[in-house]
């Protein structure tokens, strides 16, 4: 059909980026990375840097051109934060993210913490690979949905219900 033609000619452009926590904040943008668990997390950095990436990535718009739609941003952590937390989620809402969907992977996950980060917090019970494979593929069809429906729409995602449903492995809190 004509939509259909129309729509696989648009261009969709989804950017990646890759903060990791351990010891120290490493930021990867637009590679892929393995990471091991090692006792830390440091979420206020991470959440710093997740800023200053989209202050530095994400276009605003103004009076003479059209910038980018806010940020999907899905948070992931198995455990709780053991840094100053507070001071990157304040700079994080000052970057002024789009929804933000938070993940508590296992049982040593701090949901608390991350409910005070985002409404939207699910749960894994283990952070074996098959669950975290279950995971990353509902947060790729989550961003296929977004973008489409930011395209269509010409409107931020808001709440959970807007993406695709979960696998059984991933739990609403």
């Amino acid at each position: 059909t004509r939509h259909a033609a129309t729509m696989a000619a648009r261009a969709i452009l989804v950017a990646l980026a890759v903060v990791t926590v351990g010891g120290s904040s490493v930021f990867v943008y637009g590679a892929a990375i393995g990471t091991e668990a090692n006792g830390m997390t440091a979420l206020g950095k991470a959440l710093r840097l997740a800023a200053d990436c989209m202050k530095r990535e994400v276009t605003r718009s103004s009076a003479t051109e059209k910038g980018d739609w806010k940020p999907l941003v899905f948070l992931m952590t198995d455990g709780m934060p053991n840094d100053d937390w507070e001071a990157g989620l304040d700079a994080f809402r000052d970057a002024k993210p789009g929804m933000v969907v938070a993940c508590g992977a296992g049982p040593q996950a701090d949901t608390s913490v991350l409910s005070q980060i985002t409404e939207a917090v699910v749960t894994l019970d283990t952070a074996d690979a098959s669950t975290i494979a279950a995971f990353f593929k509902w947060v790729t069809a989550s961003i296929g949905v977004s973008s489409n429906k930011v395209d269509l729409r010409k409107k931020d995602i808001g709440t959970l219900d807007e993406l695709p449903p979960p696998p059984p492995e991933i739990r609403l809190t």
